[in-house]
C-alpha cells in the first residue's frame, strides 16, 4: 500500500510539473505573439519563397514533410544575430544530415542612417561603432543580397541562406523579431518559436524532434 501510495504520489508530481510546463510554454508563446506577431506554436508553418545568394527560387513547402526544418532569422547590424550564430552552426554540422536549415536574411536591425524597425529612429548599437559594422537600409534586393554575403564573410555562414523580398515578406508572416527561430516538424506545424535564438532549448526540441 505504502510503495502504491507512493508511486501516485510520483505520477501526480510528474503530471502537475508537465501542466506547469506546457502553461509556462504557453504564456511564452502568448508573449512573444503580442511582442512580435507571428505563427503561434502548433499551427502550420506558413510558406516562403524566397532566393538563395545567387537568385536561385526556394519554395519551402517543397520541405515540409521531409524532414525537421530549422529557420533562423537576422541581419548583419544584429549583434544578437552575429553573437548567437556560430551556436546554429554547431547544430548544423551536427543535425545538418536529418534536419534542412536555413538562415533567413531579412531587413536591418541597427542600420546607420535609417531609422530601426525596432525603434523608429537611428539606433546604431555599441557593438555595430566598434566593429565598423556601419549600413544604410538596403534600397533594393541587390542591396539587401550584398549586405547577406558580406555576413556570411565575417560571420563564416555555412548554414545556407535564403534573402527575404524587399516587402520584407518572410519577417511579416513569421513575426517581427531580430533573431527569431523556429522548428518546424514533419507535419508542416510549427514546434518551436523563439524571439531570439536560444541554443540549448532548439537543441533539446530539436533531438525530440528527431526521435519521433
Amino acid at each position: 500500500m505504502r510503495i502504491l501510495l507512493i508511486t501516485l504520489f510520483i505520477i501526480l508530481g510528474m503530471c502537475s510539473s508537465a501542466i506547469s510546463s506546457e502553461r509556462s510554454d504557453r504564456r511564452s508563446d502568448d508573449s512573444l505573439h503580442d511582442m512580435f506577431g507571428g505563427p503561434r506554436k502548433g499551427v502550420e508553418a506558413p510558406n516562403l519563397i524566397l532566393h538563395t545568394l545567387d537568385g536561385e527560387e526556394v519554395n519551402l513547402s517543397e520541405y515540409i514533410g521531409k524532414e525537421p526544418i530549422v529557420l533562423e532569422f537576422g541581419s548583419y547590424t544584429c549583434p544578437v544575430f552575429r553573437e548567437k550564430h556560430e551556436s546554429l552552426e554547431r547544430l548544423f554540422t551536427e543535425y545538418g544530415d536529418r534536419a534542412t536549415f536555413f538562415l533567413i536574411y531579412s531587413i536591418e536591425a541597427h542600420p546607420k542612417g535609417d531609422p530601426s524597425p525596432y525603434s523608429n529612429t537611428e539606433w546604431v548599437t555599441e557593438p555595430n561603432r566598434s566593429r565598423g559594422i556601419l549600413y544604410r537600409q538596403p534600397a533594393n534586393k541587390d542591396g539587401r543580397t550584398k549586405l547577406a554575403e558580406d555576413a556570411r564573410a565575417d560571420l563564416n555562414i555555412t548554414v545556407p541562406i535564403l534573402v527575404d523580398d524587399m516587402e520584407n515578406s518572410a519577417w511579416q508572416a513569421y513575426g517581427k523579431a531580430p533573431n527569431a527561430a523556429y522548428l518546424i516538424g514533419v507535419d508542416g506545424r510549427i514546434k518551436l518559436r523563439q524571439g531570439w535564438f536560444e541554443p540549448s532549448e532548439f537543441r533539446r526540441v530539436l533531438e525530440r524532434e528527431l526521435a519521433k
